[in-house]
Formats: C-alpha cells, sequence, structure tokens
C-alpha cells in the first residue's frame, strides 16, 4: 500500500502542479482585455468593410448610369449620322466642300451597327486620308 500511496501523492502533485500552472497561463484578466481587443479590431473591421461596401455600390450605380448615358448618346450620333449623310445626298456631288470644316472623329469609324458606306463622303475612301492630312498642316 506504500507504493499506491506515493502513486497518489505523485498524481495529486500532479493535478496540483497542473493547475498551478494553468492558472499561471490562463489569467482571466488578461484573457477578457485579449477578447476586447480583439472584438475592437473586429468591430474596426466591419465598419472598413461596410464603408468598402458602400463605396462599391455608388461605383455600380455610378456605372450603370453611365452606361445608360453612352447608349443614349451613341443613339444621337447614329441620329446625326443619318442625317448628315442625307443632307450630303441632298447637296449632291458636286457640292462644295465646307472650308476649314473637317468631319468628326466619329465620321471616320462607323458605328457598331451601322454599314462602312454610310460614313464615307461623297463615296470616296480616300477623303478620310486627306481630312486627317489637312488636320496635321493646322
Amino acid at each position: 500500500m506504500a507504493g499506491s500511496g506515493k502513486t497518489r501523492e505523485k498524481v495529486g502533485e500532479g493535478r496540483g502542479e497542473t493547475g498551478v500552472q494553468l492558472g499561471a497561463l490562463f489569467d482571466p484578466e488578461r484573457h477578457v482585455k485579449a477578447l476586447e481587443s480583439r472584438s475592437q479590431l473586429l468591430d474596426a473591421a466591419l465598419a472598413s468593410a461596410d464603408e468598402a461596401n458602400r463605396r462599391w455600390e455608388e461605383c455600380r450605380a455610378l456605372v450603370d448610369s453611365l452606361r445608360i448615358e453612352i447608349n443614349t448618346l451613341r443613339g444621337h450620333i447614329s441620329a446625326l449620322q443619318e442625317e448628315n449623310g442625307k443632307l450630303r445626298d441632298a447637296l449632291g456631288p458636286n457640292a462644295p466642300e465646307a472650308a476649314g470644316v473637317a468631319p468628326s472623329v466619329t465620321m471616320s469609324a462607323p458605328a457598331p451597327d451601322q454599314s462602312g458606306g454610310e460614313n464615307r463622303i461623297n463615296g470616296e475612301r480616300d477623303g478620310s486620308t486627306a481630312t486627317r492630312e489637312g488636320e496635321k498642316d493646322r
């Protein structure tokens, strides 16, 4: 039995030492402070994420409105190009060139939904090249 008593003492001592070690490692005040610090960091991260999400939504709304505006402007450009083509056709092939007025940049490149033939001046392909050379002289 003496051997069993020593065993109990060692087990008891082991538990006591373990309890003391845990007590030294687990300080409730430090644990609470660490949790409060983490809570503050998480609150700051959440506020930052909320702000980023708000800005993202603002940017998305702005992009959507700009897309609508771009499509509206493309429609206006198409209408003006058609009107310009009709006016040029009405003037005929011998119509005088407008002095100092060069076709706009949109005239040299067709819109995605239009054929390339509408943008040529009097059916000539070199008209856009001559215009570009004239712009270089200015």
